[in-house]
C-alpha cells in the first residue's frame, strides 16, 4: 500500500530533559519530524493546535502522569486513534497495565534500545495509517453503497412512474423492473414477473427472445432473423432499436405495438442489462387506416373529377377548333383566342389539383440526393446542358415526392434558363445545417418577381412548380429561396435542418 511520503510527526513527552533529547535525536535520525514536551500540561497544548502521527510517553511524570496524559489524548477530537507508546523505566510494570487498558499502543523499556524504539513506533505509525486509509475507503464505499441504493431507488421510482409500460432485464436476462404501465398492458403484476425469464410469453405464444433480449447480446443479424425489415435503428443512442409489430392472435390479439429497446451500459462501456418500452398504437393504426379510407375516397372522387373536366374540356378545345375554320379567314378570332387561352388555364388547374393531392399523403423517408438528381437527369432532355453534380453521398429526410422539386428546379431551368448551358447542385454545411444549392447560367429571375415564383402566381407561364415544390419542402421542414443575380442565372438554396440530413 503507498502511504503519503510526508515526513510524520512524532510527540516526544519526557520531563527529564536528557532522555528527552537522546530520543529525539534517535527519533529524528529515522527522518521523522520531532515535537518535544516535558509535561503532560503542555503536551496536550500542542496536540490542541497540531495532531502528531505518533505520541512517545513518559509513564512517569510529576504533576500530571503519562497515565492521565494518554487518557485526555483520547478525548481530544483527532487523537482517537493516534498510537501512543509508553516510555517506561524498571518496575513500572502495573502502571503499564493501567496505561494499555487506557488507550495505550504499546510501551518501551528504558533505558530503552534504538532499533527496537524506531521498529515499534514505525510499526505502530504503519498500523496506523493503514487503519486510517481503510477508514476512509470503507466510508467512501459507503458513500458509494447509499448512492447506489439512492440511484436504484430514483431508477426504481421514475421507471414505475413512466406514463410509458416498459422493464428492465438484467445481464442474465432476468426482469428486475417491471412497471405499472406493464402491469396494467399485460394483467401481470410486478411481483408475479420480478427475478424470472418470462417476459416473452406476454408477447409471444412459444419461447424467444424479446427486442431486449437481442439488443442486449447485440446481434444484429439475430436482431433482422426475428423481425425483418420492420426493425429501425434508433437515431437517439447507440445501440437503440425500435419496431412496430402485429399481433394477430394470443394476448394481444389484433393488436399493433411499438418497441423499443436499449443496452444499459455501466461507466467502463460493460453491458449491464436492457430497459424495454412498449406503446399500444392499435387505436393510432385504426385512425389511420380510416383516414386512409377517406383519403383514397377523395382520391377516387376527384380522379373522377377530374377524368370528366378533361373530357370536356378536350370537347371545348375541339368545338373551338371547329369554329376557328368555320370563321371567314378575315374575320377575327381574338374571342376564340381567349376562349383558348382560358381552357390551358382550366387544364393547368386541374393538372395541379392532382399533384397537389400527393403532396404529404405517405410517411416522410431518407432519400439519397444523388440517386434523385441521377433519376431526373434521365427523365429530361440535359444533352446539351453540362451538369455539374457535387452533393456527394448525402441523404435527406423528406416527403417522397422530394424528387418532384428537383425535376421542377431541372424543368424551370429548361424552359426559362435564356441561353442556358450550365446546371450546377452543390452544397454548403453549415455548423448544424444543410444548404443545397441549385445554380444555372441562364436568364436569373428578376428582383421583383422573387417572391412570385413561389405563391401561386404566374411568371413566365411558369405554373405550379415552384409553389408546389415549397409546399413539398415544408412538410419536413426544410425551405427554399431563390438569391441568384438577375440576368446571371437562377440560384435557388434549399435549407436542410439538423437531423434531417446525413451522410
Amino acid at each position: 500500500m503507498i502511504y503519503d511520503k510526508t515526513p510524520q510527526t512524532i510527540l516526544i513527552v519526557d520531563d527529564d530533559d536528557n532522555n528527552l533529547q537522546l530520543i529525539a535525536k534517535a527519533v529524528h535520525s529515522d527522518g521523522f519530524k520531532v515535537i518535544m514536551a516535558r509535561n503532560g500540561q503542555s503536551a496536550l497544548e500542542i496536540c490542541n493546535s497540531q495532531i502528531p502521527d505518533a505520541i512517545l510517553l513518559d509513564i512517569m511524570m510529576p504533576g500530571m502522569s503519562g497515565l492521565e496524559v494518554c487518557k485526555k489524548m483520547r478525548e481530544l477530537l483527532g487523537l482517537s486513534d493516534i498510537p501512543i507508546i509508553f516510555l517506561s523505566a524498571a518496575g513500572e510494570d502495573e502502571m503499564i497495565e493501567q496505561g494499555l487498558i487506557n488507550g495505550g499502543s504499546d510501551y518501551v523499556s528504558k533505558p530503552f534500545n534504538k532499533r527496537v524504539l524506531l521498529a515499534r513506533l514505525n510499526s505502530h505509525i504503519e498500523r496506523s495509517m493503514f487503519q486510517r486509509t481503510l477508514k476512509e475507503k470503507n466510508l467512501e464505499l459507503k458513500i458509494k453503497n447509499q448512492l447506489l441504493i439512492e440511484s436504484e431507488a430514483y431508477l426504481k421510482s421514475i421507471i414505475r412512474g413512466s406514463p410509458f409500460p416498459q422493464f428492465v432485464l438484467n445481464r442474465n436476462h432476468i426482469v428486475i423492473y417491471w412497471n405499472k404501465g406493464m402491469e396494467e398492458i399485460t394483467g401481470i403484476n410486478a411481483n408475479e414477473i420480478i427475478g424470472s425469464k418470462r417476459h416473452y410469453s406476454f408477447f409471444y405464444k412459444d419461447k424467444r427472445p424479446c427486442l431486449s433480449d437481442l439488443v442486449m447480446e447485440g446481434s444484429i443479424d439475430d436482431i433482422k432473423k426475428y423481425y425483418g425489415s420492420r426493425i429501425i435503428l434508433s437515431a437517439l443512442n447507440e445501440g437503440r432499436y425500435e419496431v412496430i409489430d402485429f399481433f394477430p392472435g394470443g394476448l394481444h390479439s389484433g393488436k399493433w405495438l411499438f418497441f423499443t429497446a436499449s443496452p444499459v451500459i455501466d461507466e467502463n462501456g460493460i453491458i449491464m442489462g436492457a430497459v424495454e418500452v412498449v406503446v399500444d398504437l392499435t387505436e393510432q393504426k385504426l385512425n389511420e387506416e380510416a383516414l386512409k379510407q377517406v383519403i383514397n375516397k377523395l382520391h377516387l372522387l376527384s380522379g373522377i373529377t377530374r377524368h370528366d373536366i378533361l373530357n370536356k374540356v378536350t370537347a371545348l378545345i375541339g368545338y373551338l377548333t371547329l369554329i376557328r375554320e368555320q370563321l371567314p379567314q378575315n374575320e377575327s378570332s381574338e374571342y376564340i383566342d381567349r376562349a383558348e387561352n382560358i381552357v390551358d388555364i382550366i387544364q393547368s388547374l386541374t393538372t395541379f389539383t392532382r399533384d397537389y393531392q400527393e403532396i404529404g399523403i405517405n410517411a416522410p423517408k431518407w432519400q439519397n440526393l444523388n440517386e434523385i438528381i441521377k433519376n431526373n437527369l434521365k427523365s429530361l432532355d440535359l444533352e446539351r446542358i453540362f451538369i455539374e453534380n457535387n452533393t456527394e453521398n448525402i441523404e435527406i429526410f423528406g416527403d417522397p415526392l422530394l424528387v418532384r422539386v428537383f425535376y421542377n428546379l431541372f424543368d424551370n431551368s429548361l424552359h426559362h434558363g435564356d441561353n442556358l448551358t450550365l446546371i450546377r447542385i452543390s452544397l454548403n454545411f453549415l455548423d448544424d445545417a444543410l444548404e443545397i444549392i441549385y445554380e444555372d447560367d441562364g436568364g436569373g429571375v428578376p428582383e421583383n418577381e422573387k417572391e412570385n415564383i413561389f405563391n401561386r402566381k404566374f411568371y413566365k407561364n411558369s405554373g405550379f412548380g415552384l409553389f408546389l415544390s415549397k409546399e413539398i419542402l415544408q412538410i419536413t421542414g426544410l425551405s427554399i429561396k431563390e438569391c441568384g443575380r438577375p440576368g446571371k442565372g437562377v440560384r435557388f438554396k434549399i435549407f436542410v435542418p439538423k437531423d434531417h440530413f446525413k451522410r
